[in-house]
């Protein structure tokens, strides 16, 4: 866990946010503020459809696939084809995917194509704690709402623990034939392409022209040479042999928790609800917060560093060639260098700003002094301890402690050593740096 100069201000905000889009929509606001106001009040709707949806629910899947779990002795083993009820569940908007993914990306080698991709699932939450199984504590919560969520539906518990803890046991063996993200960063070895045609004969455990088909609901018709991005081959390798030795039961009670943990996730609190709206409409709710609580002079303020920082950055992609920073880096790096120059523009135009009284500092030092300010932040030793035993995930994540976030972008910044006189060679002023304009040593 970590705190932050930000944490004591986000409650705050949020509550703003929160009572501006719940007031009623008027016939005169601005379309953006109106669909943000429509998308949160339907995400609040989606708890009314889950709690009168459930008979229904179960009805439909008796009628799809059977739910052994509920049915007990009356559920028929011979009558279950995994194939078959992954096409309904689907096709019925149950579920999205059932023992693989199924996508249309871009393809890698060519971003003005498409290509259809199959790819492993999406694993419900850390590979690693799957992999550990039964004792990791992570594992134990999931498997206890799993077994609560069937009750819930009308299971009998001791027979949900029972077949739902089998259920769970193929669920990790599931993430076991998965790639974990370190194995997954070289999409160029991802990038393996075939024909349907190929991929039938290859992985034959799916009638697969048949599956893209049916999914696809004659959007458009796949055909034997239709080009298919198989993304991990080791996992549909062993995926054939995992689905052959499981019991139909088991396949059959899992499909069933796909859908009824897709009710769940889609049942949401209103802070929920808002957060939603805030990441998938989160130009709108910006725009929203600045109208109604920005003063005109601040407003002002914003438009032209905004302008300032859009010039910068045109000028920067100008330079751009090359650059091997991930993305999340150059946020930080070359984030942090518009706003410089930008200011310095700034200084240009309406020249420079008094010195604070009773501090030494000149303003270009203040800059860096108040950028660093914005990384500070608090780390519980659990938090540290984990960032020293996996720094990679971390990395990945972009989520490492913020001290490094503010000293190795500083230091990778002539501008900073100028403006702090610092020597060459010097930990804040090295003799390499890294640039995000040419993504070489300067």
């Amino acid at each position: 866990m970590s705190v932050d100069r930000y944490s004591p201000l986000h409650p705050k905000i949020v509550h703003q946010l929160k009572s501006t889009i719940e007031e009623p929509i008027q016939h005169n606001e601005p379309r953006f503020i109106t669909v943000s106001k429509n998308f949160y009040n339907a995400c609040l709707k989606m708890n009314e459809t889950e709690k009168t949806g459930r008979h229904t629910l179960i009805e439909k899947l008796k009628n799809l696939c059977g739910w052994p779990l509920l049915e007990g002795d009356s559920w028929k083993v011979q009558k279950f084809d995994w194939e078959q009820a992954s096409y309904s569940l689907v096709n019925e908007g149950l579920i999205t995917d059932s023992f693989f993914a199924f996508n249309i990306v871009t393809d890698f080698k060519d971003s003005t194509k498409n290509v259809l991709e199959i790819d492993q699932p999406m694993l419900r939450f850390d590979r690693k704690a799957f992999v550990k199984g039964f004792s990791d504590k992570s594992v134990k919560d999931y498997f206890h709402n799993m077994v609560d969520t069937a009750v819930k539906y009308g299971a009998n518990k001791d027979r949900a623990e029972s077949e739902l803890r089998s259920v769970l046991d193929f669920e990790i063996n599931l993430a076991t034939i998965t790639l974990s993200d370190e194995q997954r960063r070289n999409q160029a070895a991802l990038e393996n392409l075939m024909t349907v045609k190929n991929l039938t004969t290859t992985y034959p455990f799916v009638h697969w022209k048949k599956y893209f088909n049916t999914i696809l609901k004659s959007a458009f018709v796949i055909g034997d040479e239709e080009i298919i991005k198989v993304s991990v081959p080791t996992f549909f390798a062993k995926l054939r042999p995992l689905l052959k030795k499981t019991p139909k039961k088991v396949l059959a009670n899992y499909l069933v928790w796909q859908v009824l943990e897709g009710q769940i996730q889609g049942s949401f609190s209103k802070g929920e609800c808002l957060d939603i709206t805030s990441q998938y409409l989160s130009l709108n709710a910006g725009a929203i917060y600045a109208r109604k609580y920005f003063t005109p002079e601040s407003k002002k303020n914003a438009e032209e560093l905004a302008v300032s920082i859009k010039q910068q950055f045109s000028k920067m992609l100008k330079k751009l060639s090359g650059t091997k920073v991930e993305r999340k880096n150059i946020a930080d790096n070359g984030g942090v260098k518009m706003s410089y120059l930008a200011y310095q523009d700034w200084v240009k135009r309406h020249g420079p700003e008094p010195t604070l009284p009773g501090l030494k500092y000149s303003q270009s030092q203040l800059f860096w002094i108040q950028a660093a300010m914005t990384q500070c932040a608090k780390y519980t030793p659990e938090y540290l301890k984990n960032f020293s035993d996996s720094p990679q995930e971390f990395i990945d994540e972009f989520a490492f402690p913020s001290e490094f976030r503010a000293t190795g972008v500083f230091a990778n910044m002539p501008e900073f050593a100028t403006d702090f006189s610092c020597k060459v060679g010097t930990n804040m002023n090295p003799a390499q740096k890294c640039s995000v304009n040419t993504g070489a040593d300067i």
